[in-house]
């Protein structure tokens, strides 16, 4: 229909194959200009675009048929407006004010890529079917007599008070944790049957065809939500064919990736199992389903890692009753804490392979404990006490940075390893103080001795054996080899008399005691704090 203002054309089309993109409708203005305007009927949505410009969009679920055709009408007029609705409603579904409208010269129908579109003027509907139907095969004209009145909406049961029975059973393929984003990655499929009670023949009259292969979305399939997903979890099952028998079993292996949440428990890094959970939910019908978990604690022989960091040591599936806005939003109700819906639980226990740490974090540390212990049994009079006192703590400080960086997240709980770094720091740093304490009795000139029952204690047998304290001999040829190290030159050593030489003897023998002291008490420290 065409008059001075508007070009109306209907047409029909029919989606066979269950393409994505079905109909683009191509208007040009010129002989050399072509794709100026196009309409795109998809099969989920509409659009309308000039050039590669999208102009207006709109979701029309349902637009195209598998099994008739469907009426369309295009309206164009000069002012610009352009319109798409259905045959028989005079309202729109789709249309845009073009600002700058063009002359419209020519009109011409395309598919889109790989698709193969037959183009058929002023044909007999009828005769068109039954000529379609008739260059099917078997296989494909069965397929078409049974989705002829088949919706794939509606659960596929005949008693729609009883549950409906589905098997389901996750295959893991990989799994790997990022520590630094909490986020578990789980690539694998799923394995699902169930019966449709809607899709069953008889094998004598249809040429002994005993299956069929359809698409996922050709026939109802469970839709499942991954209810702690990081970001988007609708539809994270892929597109696969569904096997399906003459009984109606109905055979469905999908792919999947699943990004689930998992809050780590940091407190044994990087010595920790972490526990990580996958909620499964159903966008529609969850309680109208019986679900039945094939293998609930699967073998874990065949499953390989994604990275060598990590390694499964339990994954045990259940379900479970929940309270969950996707589903509450699914079925349209207000939303109701109180409301329960059954969920797909899969709980996976990742150990963290740790061997390479040891290396890294762990000798260090012993290294730097040894050294600060092994200074109380140093000579009270050379420098190596403060020496090997302040090389342990350049390590541990050292280390602190490298453990801060290598930190996957910020931990709700402090590492046990952070914690041990930070007291054996204490611990070097008493071990530095007393070490300041024991060189200045050792090598300040006393006027006396210490007290009477100092003396007298570090004297006694007992304690002497029990601190391991040197004789006076073995402390007089210690001062000989160490008298040239001294800050005491030769003038004032000759000054000193037998008592002072006998008194400084007691004070040397009393930093010794404080050293044997510190150490027993130190270690008694370190065994405290570092016991988790």
């Amino acid at each position: 229909q065409v008059d001075q203002q508007t070009i109306v054309f209907t047409l029909g089309a029919q989606d066979v194959l269950g393409q994505a993109v079905v109909l683009p409708v191509a208007v040009t203005v010129s002989e050399h200009r072509f794709a100026v305007l196009v309409f795109i009927f998809f099969l989920f949505e509409s659009t309308c675009k000039r050039r590669a410009s999208t102009k207006a969009n709109v979701h029309t679920r349902n637009l195209l048929s598998e099994n008739e055709l469907k009426g369309f009408w295009i309206r164009l007029r000069t002012n610009g407006l352009l319109a798409v609705g259905r045959d028989g409603e005079d309202v729109p579904f789709l249309f845009w004010q073009d600002t700058e409208p063009l002359l419209i010269k020519y009109i011409s129908f395309c598919t889109w890529n790989d698709v193969v579109g037959k183009w058929i003027y002023d044909c007999n509907q009828d005769e068109y079917q039954a000529d379609m139907v008739q260059n099917l095969g078997a296989s494909a004209q069965l397929q078409q007599k049974l989705l002829a009145n088949y919706n794939r909406y509606i659960l596929p049961v005949i008693d729609s008070d009883k549950t409906m029975p589905i098997s389901i059973q996750l295959l893991p393929d990989l799994i790997n944790l990022d520590d630094k984003k909490n986020k578990m990655t789980l690539h694998g499929s799923f394995s699902m049957q169930w019966y449709d009670d809607k899709l069953q023949w008889e094998q004598d009259e249809n040429n002994n065809i005993s299956s069929l292969i359809f698409v996922n979305h050709e026939i109802w399939s469970p839709e499942i939500v991954l209810l702690n997903s990081v970001g988007n979890g609708a539809s994270p099952l892929g597109r696969s064919k569904i096997m399906l028998n003459s009984q109606g079993k109905v055979d469905w292996k999908p792919s999947t990736v699943l990004e689930a949440r998992c809050y780590l428990n940091l407190t044994y890094w990087p010595w920790d199992e972490q526990v990580c959970t996958i909620q499964l939910g159903f966008w529609r019908e969850g309680d109208s389903l019986q679900i039945i978990i094939e293998d609930s604690k699967l073998q874990l022989d065949s499953l390989r890692k994604a990275s060598t960091q990590w390694e499964l040591e339990e994954l045990i599936a259940g379900t479970d009753k929940i309270s969950s806005q996707w589903v509450q939003d699914s079925d349209g109700s207000e939303s109701d804490e109180s409301l329960e819906h059954a969920v797909l639980t899969y709980t996976f226990t990742l150990r963290r392979i740790s061997r390479v740490y040891i290396w890294v974090f762990v000798l260090p540390l012993i290294a730097s404990i040894v050294m600060s212990l092994s200074s109380f049994w140093l000579s009270p009079i050379g420098p190596e006490k403060l020496s090997i006192n302040c090389l342990a703590l350049l390590i541990l400080c050292l280390m602190l940075i490298i453990i801060q960086v290598s930190l996957p997240a910020p931990p709700d709980h402090t590492p046990y390893l952070l914690k041990s770094y930070s007291n054996a720091i204490i611990v070097v740093i008493i071990s530095m103080f007393t070490s300041v304490i024991v060189i200045s009795m050792s090598r300040t000139t006393h006027l006396g001795p210490p007290p009477k029952f100092i003396c007298s204690s570090i004297n006694a047998t007992l304690v002497s054996s029990l601190l391991c304290l040197p004789g006076t001999s073995s402390m007089d040829e210690e001062n000989k080899t160490e008298g040239t190290s001294s800050n005491f030159n030769v003038s004032t050593t000759s000054l000193i008399t037998v008592k002072d030489i006998n008194a400084d003897q007691y004070w040397m023998l009393l930093a010794i005691a404080l050293d044997r002291i510190a150490f027993f008490g130190t270690s008694l420290l370190l065994s405290l704090l570092l016991i988790p």
